[in-house]
Protein backbone atom coordinates (compact mmCIF):
# COMPACT_ATOMS: atom_id res chain seq x y z
CA UNK A 1 0.00 0.00 0.00
CA UNK A 2 1.29 3.20 -0.94
CA UNK A 3 2.45 5.74 1.66
CA UNK A 4 0.95 9.38 1.77
CA UNK A 5 1.48 12.04 3.43
CA UNK A 6 -1.01 15.03 4.02
CA UNK A 7 0.18 18.62 4.93
CA UNK A 8 -1.83 20.62 7.29
CA UNK A 9 -4.18 23.03 5.07
CA UNK A 10 -3.57 20.53 1.63
CA UNK A 11 -7.51 18.60 0.69
CA UNK A 12 -7.18 14.70 0.96
CA UNK A 13 -6.98 13.31 -2.22
CA UNK A 14 -10.23 12.13 -2.20
CA UNK A 15 -11.77 16.00 -0.81
CA UNK A 16 -12.88 18.46 -3.14
CA UNK A 17 -10.65 21.80 -3.55
CA UNK A 18 -12.47 24.85 -1.86
CA UNK A 19 -13.62 27.17 -4.17
CA UNK A 20 -11.97 30.61 -4.61
CA UNK A 21 -14.96 32.70 -3.30
CA UNK A 22 -18.11 31.85 -0.96
CA UNK A 23 -20.18 29.91 -3.52
CA UNK A 24 -24.22 29.07 -1.85
CA UNK A 25 -24.44 25.53 0.05
CA UNK A 26 -26.27 23.07 -2.30
CA UNK A 27 -28.59 21.62 0.60
CA UNK A 28 -28.05 24.78 2.97
CA UNK A 29 -29.68 27.50 1.13
CA UNK A 30 -33.50 27.55 1.26
CA UNK A 31 -35.56 29.95 -0.63
CA UNK A 32 -37.70 31.39 2.66
CA UNK A 33 -34.16 31.84 4.13
CA UNK A 34 -34.31 35.81 5.64
CA UNK A 35 -30.18 35.55 6.55
CA UNK A 36 -26.88 35.18 4.78
CA UNK A 37 -24.81 33.12 6.72
CA UNK A 38 -20.85 33.65 4.75
CA UNK A 39 -17.73 31.33 5.39
CA UNK A 40 -14.48 31.11 3.38
CA UNK A 41 -15.78 28.64 1.05
CA UNK A 42 -19.76 28.53 1.64
CA UNK A 43 -22.86 31.13 1.69
CA UNK A 44 -25.77 29.80 3.55
CA UNK A 45 -29.24 31.00 3.09
CA UNK A 46 -30.74 30.46 6.32
CA UNK A 47 -33.95 31.35 8.50
CA UNK A 48 -33.12 33.99 11.60
CA UNK A 49 -36.47 32.73 13.68
CA UNK A 50 -35.22 28.87 13.29
CA UNK A 51 -31.24 30.30 14.63
CA UNK A 52 -32.74 32.45 17.06
CA UNK A 53 -34.98 29.71 19.16
CA UNK A 54 -31.87 27.94 19.70
CA UNK A 55 -29.16 29.97 19.70
CA UNK A 56 -28.91 32.94 22.08
CA UNK A 57 -26.19 34.83 20.41
CA UNK A 58 -28.02 34.62 16.82
CA UNK A 59 -31.19 36.18 18.86
CA UNK A 60 -29.52 38.73 20.45
CA UNK A 61 -27.57 39.36 17.03
CA UNK A 62 -30.87 39.31 14.88
CA UNK A 63 -32.53 41.50 17.74
CA UNK A 64 -30.13 44.10 16.66
CA UNK A 65 -31.77 47.08 15.06
CA UNK A 66 -29.22 47.57 12.95
CA UNK A 67 -27.72 44.15 11.55
CA UNK A 68 -27.36 44.74 8.42
CA UNK A 69 -25.54 48.28 9.26
CA UNK A 70 -23.04 47.82 11.54
CA UNK A 71 -19.58 45.82 12.52
CA UNK A 72 -20.65 43.97 15.61
CA UNK A 73 -18.33 41.92 17.95
CA UNK A 74 -20.15 39.89 20.16
CA UNK A 75 -19.08 36.50 22.57
CA UNK A 76 -15.61 36.67 21.77
CA UNK A 77 -16.29 36.87 18.11
CA UNK A 78 -16.12 39.50 15.39
CA UNK A 79 -18.84 39.00 12.79
CA UNK A 80 -18.55 41.63 10.04
CA UNK A 81 -22.45 42.41 8.79
CA UNK A 82 -23.27 43.00 4.50
CA UNK A 83 -26.08 42.52 2.36
CA UNK A 84 -26.27 40.12 0.17
CA UNK A 85 -28.77 39.51 -2.61
CA UNK A 86 -30.97 42.21 -0.38
CA UNK A 87 -30.36 40.20 2.67
CA UNK A 88 -28.87 40.74 5.81
CA UNK A 89 -25.09 38.59 5.65
CA UNK A 90 -22.90 37.64 8.25
CA UNK A 91 -19.83 36.64 8.39
CA UNK A 92 -18.58 33.87 10.61
CA UNK A 93 -14.96 35.45 10.82
CA UNK A 94 -12.85 32.36 12.15
CA UNK A 95 -15.04 29.64 11.77
CA UNK A 96 -14.36 27.06 9.14
CA UNK A 97 -17.66 26.31 6.24
CA UNK A 98 -17.29 22.58 6.62
CA UNK A 99 -17.67 22.82 10.16
CA UNK A 100 -20.26 25.49 10.18
CA UNK A 101 -21.85 22.99 7.86
CA UNK A 102 -22.42 20.36 10.09
CA UNK A 103 -23.75 22.66 12.91
CA UNK A 104 -26.51 23.88 9.95
CA UNK A 105 -26.98 20.84 9.33
CA UNK A 106 -27.62 19.44 13.03
CA UNK A 107 -29.79 22.66 13.66
CA UNK A 108 -32.32 21.24 10.25
CA UNK A 109 -32.07 17.47 9.85
CA UNK A 110 -33.30 15.77 12.42
CA UNK A 111 -30.89 12.45 11.23
CA UNK A 112 -27.39 13.85 11.20
CA UNK A 113 -26.30 14.36 14.31
CA UNK A 114 -27.64 11.91 17.41
CA UNK A 115 -25.83 11.73 20.31
CA UNK A 116 -25.88 7.65 21.16
CA UNK A 117 -24.43 6.97 17.60
CA UNK A 118 -21.16 5.97 18.48
CA UNK A 119 -19.91 5.90 14.97
CA UNK A 120 -20.43 10.21 14.70
CA UNK A 121 -16.87 11.27 13.35
CA UNK A 122 -14.54 13.08 15.74
CA UNK A 123 -14.46 15.51 13.53
CA UNK A 124 -18.29 16.35 13.70
CA UNK A 125 -17.92 16.44 17.85
CA UNK A 126 -15.39 19.06 17.87
CA UNK A 127 -17.10 20.97 15.19
CA UNK A 128 -20.25 21.24 16.96
CA UNK A 129 -18.58 21.30 20.58
CA UNK A 130 -17.03 24.29 19.47
CA UNK A 131 -19.34 26.27 17.68
CA UNK A 132 -22.70 25.15 20.32
CA UNK A 133 -20.49 26.82 22.84
CA UNK A 134 -19.15 29.40 21.23
CA UNK A 135 -22.94 30.10 19.50
CA UNK A 136 -24.75 29.19 22.39
CA UNK A 137 -26.98 26.15 21.10
CA UNK A 138 -27.60 24.45 24.48
CA UNK A 139 -29.27 21.78 22.97
CA UNK A 140 -26.18 20.75 21.36
CA UNK A 141 -23.88 21.29 23.51
CA UNK A 142 -25.27 19.65 26.03
CA UNK A 143 -25.41 16.64 23.40
CA UNK A 144 -22.05 16.72 22.74
CA UNK A 145 -20.85 16.71 25.78
CA UNK A 146 -22.85 13.91 27.10
CA UNK A 147 -21.70 12.08 24.26
CA UNK A 148 -18.11 12.41 24.90
CA UNK A 149 -18.91 11.55 28.48
CA UNK A 150 -20.07 8.20 27.39
CA UNK A 151 -17.46 7.68 25.72
CA UNK A 152 -15.08 8.74 28.84
CA UNK A 153 -17.26 8.11 31.43
CA UNK A 154 -16.21 9.04 35.53
CA UNK A 155 -16.30 5.44 36.78
CA UNK A 156 -13.39 3.20 36.76
CA UNK A 157 -15.15 -0.20 35.76
CA UNK A 158 -17.00 1.89 33.32
CA UNK A 159 -13.71 3.56 31.86
CA UNK A 160 -11.76 0.72 31.90
CA UNK A 161 -14.62 -1.75 29.66
CA UNK A 162 -14.13 0.73 26.87
CA UNK A 163 -10.05 1.61 27.29
CA UNK A 164 -9.09 -0.41 24.97
CA UNK A 165 -6.41 1.71 22.43
CA UNK A 166 -7.48 0.50 19.36
CA UNK A 167 -11.16 0.29 19.90
CA UNK A 168 -13.42 2.34 17.86
CA UNK A 169 -14.54 5.37 19.02
CA UNK A 170 -15.67 8.80 16.89
CA UNK A 171 -14.80 6.68 13.57
CA UNK A 172 -10.89 6.16 14.20
CA UNK A 173 -8.91 4.20 17.26
CA UNK A 174 -9.65 5.49 20.69
CA UNK A 175 -5.71 6.48 21.41
CA UNK A 176 -6.40 9.16 18.34
CA UNK A 177 -9.04 10.94 19.90
CA UNK A 178 -7.77 11.75 23.60
CA UNK A 179 -5.61 14.79 22.83
CA UNK A 180 -7.72 16.37 20.53
CA UNK A 181 -10.43 16.21 22.88
CA UNK A 182 -8.49 17.77 25.35
CA UNK A 183 -7.45 20.46 23.53
CA UNK A 184 -10.93 21.46 22.67
CA UNK A 185 -12.20 20.61 26.10
CA UNK A 186 -9.85 22.63 28.23
CA UNK A 187 -10.28 25.97 25.22
CA UNK A 188 -13.77 25.38 25.44
CA UNK A 189 -13.43 25.29 29.86
CA UNK A 190 -15.59 22.31 29.66
CA UNK A 191 -14.49 21.67 32.96
CA UNK A 192 -16.75 18.37 33.81
CA UNK A 193 -15.00 16.38 31.04
CA UNK A 194 -11.19 17.72 31.63
CA UNK A 195 -10.01 15.29 34.61
CA UNK A 196 -11.06 12.32 32.65
CA UNK A 197 -9.05 13.88 29.29
CA UNK A 198 -5.82 14.43 31.67
CA UNK A 199 -6.09 11.01 33.19
CA UNK A 200 -6.79 9.16 29.45
CA UNK A 201 -3.90 11.42 28.10
CA UNK A 202 -1.61 10.98 31.04
CA UNK A 203 -1.55 7.00 30.52
CA UNK A 204 1.09 7.41 27.64
CA UNK A 205 4.55 7.14 28.38
CA UNK A 206 6.34 10.62 27.83
CA UNK A 207 7.53 9.95 24.11
CA UNK A 208 3.93 9.04 23.36
CA UNK A 209 2.83 12.33 24.98
CA UNK A 210 5.61 14.28 23.18
CA UNK A 211 4.62 12.69 19.48
CA UNK A 212 1.04 14.30 20.06
CA UNK A 213 1.52 17.51 21.43
CA UNK A 214 4.78 18.41 19.59
CA UNK A 215 3.12 20.34 17.25
CA UNK A 216 1.58 22.83 20.22
CA UNK A 217 -1.77 21.67 19.82
CA UNK A 218 -2.25 21.50 23.11
CA UNK A 219 -2.17 25.61 25.02
CA UNK A 220 0.77 25.45 27.01
CA UNK A 221 -1.04 26.37 30.51
CA UNK A 222 -3.13 22.74 29.69
CA UNK A 223 0.25 20.95 28.80
CA UNK A 224 1.71 22.07 31.89
CA UNK A 225 -1.15 20.85 34.21
CA UNK A 226 -1.33 17.15 32.48
CA UNK A 227 2.14 16.68 32.73
CA UNK A 228 2.34 17.93 36.14
CA UNK A 229 -0.78 15.26 36.68
CA UNK A 230 1.03 12.87 34.97
CA UNK A 231 3.94 12.83 37.70
CA UNK A 232 1.87 12.89 40.23
CA UNK A 233 -0.22 9.29 39.02
CA UNK A 234 2.74 7.97 37.95
CA UNK A 235 4.11 8.39 41.91
CA UNK A 236 0.86 7.17 43.16
CA UNK A 237 0.99 3.95 41.23
CA UNK A 238 4.95 3.56 41.99
CA UNK A 239 4.38 3.93 45.52
CA UNK A 240 1.43 1.18 45.04
CA UNK A 241 3.97 -1.04 43.30
CA UNK A 242 6.44 -0.93 45.63
CA UNK A 243 4.36 -1.81 48.36
CA UNK A 244 3.86 -5.55 46.88
CA UNK A 245 6.22 -7.03 48.47
CA UNK A 246 5.33 -6.30 51.71
CA UNK A 247 2.30 -6.90 50.60
CA UNK A 248 2.65 -10.27 49.49
CA UNK A 249 5.20 -11.39 53.03
CA UNK A 250 2.53 -10.09 55.27
CA UNK A 251 -0.29 -11.93 54.22
CA UNK A 252 1.39 -14.60 53.42
CA UNK A 253 3.13 -14.57 56.87
CA UNK A 254 -0.25 -14.74 58.14
CA UNK A 255 -1.82 -18.04 56.23
CA UNK A 256 -2.63 -20.82 58.24
CA UNK A 257 -3.81 -22.69 55.37
CA UNK A 258 -0.85 -23.29 53.42
CA UNK A 259 3.01 -23.82 55.22
CA UNK A 260 3.81 -23.50 51.14
CA UNK A 261 2.60 -19.57 51.36
CA UNK A 262 4.73 -18.59 54.71
CA UNK A 263 8.05 -20.36 53.22
CA UNK A 264 7.96 -19.45 49.37
CA UNK A 265 5.31 -16.85 48.37
CA UNK A 266 7.50 -14.58 46.74
CA UNK A 267 6.65 -11.70 44.17
CA UNK A 268 8.51 -11.94 40.45
CA UNK A 269 9.17 -10.28 37.22
CA UNK A 270 9.07 -6.46 39.25
CA UNK A 271 10.66 -4.89 36.70
CA UNK A 272 7.69 -5.79 33.79
CA UNK A 273 5.73 -3.96 36.75
CA UNK A 274 7.75 -0.77 36.88
CA UNK A 275 8.26 -0.69 33.41
CA UNK A 276 4.56 -0.93 32.84
CA UNK A 277 4.11 1.94 35.15
CA UNK A 278 5.88 4.25 32.43
CA UNK A 279 2.29 4.52 31.30
CA UNK A 280 0.39 4.54 34.29
CA UNK A 281 -2.54 3.01 33.49
CA UNK A 282 -4.36 1.68 36.06
CA UNK A 283 -6.22 -1.33 34.39
CA UNK A 284 -2.37 -2.53 34.01
CA UNK A 285 -2.61 -2.80 37.51
CA UNK A 286 -6.07 -4.56 38.55
CA UNK A 287 -5.55 -7.08 41.72
CA UNK A 288 -6.22 -10.48 38.88
CA UNK A 289 -3.79 -9.10 36.89
CA UNK A 290 -1.00 -8.91 39.18
CA UNK A 291 -1.66 -11.78 41.08
CA UNK A 292 -1.43 -13.77 38.57
CA UNK A 293 1.28 -12.12 36.49
CA UNK A 294 4.04 -11.23 39.61
CA UNK A 295 2.78 -13.71 43.03
CA UNK A 296 4.02 -16.96 42.86
CA UNK A 297 3.63 -19.57 45.27
CA UNK A 298 0.19 -18.40 47.13
CA UNK A 299 -2.61 -20.50 47.55
CA UNK A 300 -6.33 -19.37 46.96
CA UNK A 301 -6.85 -17.82 49.68
CA UNK A 302 -3.53 -15.89 50.36
CA UNK A 303 -4.36 -14.65 46.36
CA UNK A 304 -7.75 -13.63 47.17
CA UNK A 305 -6.42 -11.31 50.48
CA UNK A 306 -3.89 -9.85 47.97
CA UNK A 307 -6.42 -8.88 45.30
CA UNK A 308 -8.91 -7.28 47.79
CA UNK A 309 -6.25 -5.34 48.71
CA UNK A 310 -4.56 -3.82 45.61
CA UNK A 311 -7.96 -3.54 44.03
CA UNK A 312 -8.91 -0.90 47.13
CA UNK A 313 -5.29 0.88 46.87
CA UNK A 314 -6.10 0.99 43.55
CA UNK A 315 -9.45 2.75 43.65
CA UNK A 316 -8.14 4.61 46.30
CA UNK A 317 -5.75 6.35 43.22
CA UNK A 318 -8.79 6.53 40.75
CA UNK A 319 -10.43 8.60 43.50
CA UNK A 320 -7.30 10.98 43.58
CA UNK A 321 -7.21 11.24 40.05
CA UNK A 322 -8.91 14.80 39.21
CA UNK A 323 -6.78 16.12 42.75
CA UNK A 324 -3.42 15.38 40.26
CA UNK A 325 -5.14 17.59 37.34
CA UNK A 326 -5.65 20.55 39.53
CA UNK A 327 -9.54 19.46 40.29
CA UNK A 328 -11.26 18.61 43.67
CA UNK A 329 -12.96 14.95 43.15
CA UNK A 330 -15.18 13.13 40.58
CA UNK A 331 -17.94 14.72 42.21
CA UNK A 332 -17.17 17.99 41.12
CA UNK A 333 -16.95 16.59 37.77
CA UNK A 334 -20.58 14.87 37.71
CA UNK A 335 -21.86 18.81 38.93
CA UNK A 336 -20.13 20.65 35.88
CA UNK A 337 -21.45 17.37 34.00
CA UNK A 338 -24.90 17.53 35.49
CA UNK A 339 -25.28 21.84 34.81
CA UNK A 340 -25.23 21.16 31.20
CA UNK A 341 -28.43 19.35 31.48
CA UNK A 342 -29.82 21.84 34.20
CA UNK A 343 -29.60 24.25 32.07
CA UNK A 344 -31.32 23.04 29.27
CA UNK A 345 -33.65 21.69 30.97
CA UNK A 346 -34.22 25.47 32.30
CA UNK A 347 -34.31 26.38 28.54
CA UNK A 348 -37.11 24.17 27.33
CA UNK A 349 -39.94 26.24 28.70
CA UNK A 350 -38.67 29.16 27.07
CA UNK A 351 -38.00 27.48 23.35
CA UNK A 352 -41.07 25.96 23.33
CA UNK A 353 -42.97 29.29 24.37
CA UNK A 354 -40.59 30.95 21.86
CA UNK A 355 -41.60 28.35 18.85
CA UNK A 356 -45.12 28.97 20.01
CA UNK A 357 -45.55 32.49 18.95
CA UNK A 358 -43.84 32.16 16.02
CA UNK A 359 -45.94 29.51 14.35
CA UNK A 360 -42.91 26.86 14.18
CA UNK A 361 -43.14 23.08 14.55
CA UNK A 362 -40.86 22.29 16.89
CA UNK A 363 -38.02 19.94 15.16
Amino acid sequence: MPFFIRVEGMPARHETPPPQVPVPHESLWFPAGDVILATEWFLFKVHKDILSTQSSVFKDMFDFPAVNDVEMRENRAERSVDVYEGLPMVTMVGDKGKDVVRLLRTVYERQYYRRDDRRTPLETIIALLRLSTKYDFKHIQADVIMQISKEYPLNIDAYEKLDKWDAPTFGQRREYCHFDLLKHAYELKVDGLLPILYYACATFNSTRIFIYTYDGRLDPDCLGILIRGKSNLDFAVTDYLGKLPDLVHDVASECTANLNCRNKARVTDMGGLVAGNAASKLRIFHGDYVVHFHVKNTCLACDKKIKEVLDKQRLEIWEKVPSYFSFKDWDQARERLAEFESSVAADEVEQVRSISLLGLERL
